[in-house]
């Protein structure tokens, strides 16, 4: 990314560009969608939800373990398994189940 001229008005008036000068800007505008779209598997907060729409948890430090929200990550024994809303892609995933004694 590159920017042209200063912050004053000068210099703004006395950068002229030309055709050819190596740094033309760029004169097309790319609409943007009005709306957010959300994934299938997101829900609205963008958090990951399987197919009944219910959320799907996960120790934000391990990504690849999931559980139930509120359980304790078995790997660090400290974070709390949140709704996930980081990306998981090509993630192996390792379901964490609670272990009654």
């Amino acid at each position: 990314m590159a920017s042209c001229g200063g912050d004053t008005k000068t210099a703004k008036d006395g950068h002229v560009h030309t055709a050819g000068d190596g740094h033309d800007h760029a004169t097309e505008q790319v609409e943007k969608p009005a709306e957010k779209t959300t994934a299938k598997n997101r829900n609205e907060k963008g958090e990951l939800v399987d197919a009944s729409g219910h959320l799907i948890t996960g120790c934000p430090g391990h990504k690849e373990m999931i559980g139930s929200q509120g359980d304790m990550c078995p790997k660090c024994e400290y974070m709390v398994m949140i709704p996930i809303t980081w990306d998981i892609t090509g993630v192996d995933t390792v379901r964490v189940t609670a272990v009654m004694c």
